[in-house]
């Protein structure tokens, strides 16, 4: 899974889209000075996410090498 095939950005759409009723009727009064902000803060929240994953995934192929390592000498 390599990270540049995944796409990490949300249109303002489809973030306005995630909201409760209620915030998407402010966001329709223009009452909504950051939304910007907090549509950046979604996609740094979905990229840690996909970063963490692959830590994850990295520190399980690494301990298999090891042993492999270890095995072979």
């Amino acid at each position: 899974m390599s990270l540049e095939s995944t796409s990490t950005s949300i249109s303002k759409s489809e973030f306005l889209a995630s909201l409760p009723p209620w915030r998407r009727w402010l966001a329709k009064l223009n009452w909504h000075p950051t939304i910007d902000a907090q549509i950046r803060e979604h996609e740094s929240e979905k990229r840690t996410k996909l970063l963490e994953k692959e830590d994850k995934r990295l520190a399980v192929i690494e301990s298999k090498l090891d042993a492999l390592l270890l095995n072979a000498d």
